[in-house]
């Protein structure tokens, strides 16, 4: 990534990024006081968003990126309040395939295989707006997204089972989830 400034902003950019490079998305961390104002933006077809203050503390955010012109740069952009200057910071910045799964649409290539009904419970698409658990969907951040769900309480004592795709030895992966339990 390269520096740029002007008198009261200051940028940070990625490299050139191709529609054929298949990245969907951006996860990073940052820290930004209340005097300054951090900016994400994807240059040149995206506008700017601006991040909330979290003074003292790291919160950590994907932005979902649509790729349509190339080449594309991700933009950290830092402007100062007059007479008070700011503070902010960005770590673990990782740019995300788009082999991400948000089950908005189906379970991708995930299976909850049930053998015997009576000891296993399936996992199942769900909206929060059917009153179900969580109150939003994480993906989204509203009632109108879709997650996957399992629900324990007319399945007390029965197992489930949520199983990827085979992962061959030579494939470089991670998983990372956001989770929302209730009771148990």
């Amino acid at each position: 990534m390269g520096t740029k400034s002007t008198s009261k902003a200051v940028y940070l950019e990625s490299a050139p990024i191709y529609p054929s490079d298949n990245i969907c998305g951006i996860r990073f961390s940052y820290a930004v006081d209340l005097h300054g104002k951090l900016r994400v933006q994807l240059v040149p077809t995206g506008k700017a968003t601006a991040l909330v203050p979290s003074y003292l503390d790291w919160t950590t955010v994907v932005v979902r990126l649509q790729i349509t012109t190339s080449p594309s740069k991700f933009r950290f952009g830092m402007s100062f309040a007059q007479n008070y200057g700011g503070e902010a910071a960005v770590d673990d910045v990782q740019f995300l395939s788009c082999n991400l799964c948000t089950f908005e649409t189906n379970l991708c290539s995930w299976k909850s295989p049930v053998k015997n009904s009576s000891t296993q419970v399936a996992w199942r698409r769900s909206v929060s707006l059917s009153g179900a658990l969580p109150p939003m969907d994480h993906t989204t951040l509203s009632v109108y997204g879709t997650y996957i769900f399992v629900d324990g309480l007319y399945n007390s004592g029965k197992d489930s089972q949520l199983v990827s795709r085979t992962i061959k030895n030579d494939d470089v992966c991670s998983v990372e989830f956001a989770l929302y339990m209730y009771g148990g």
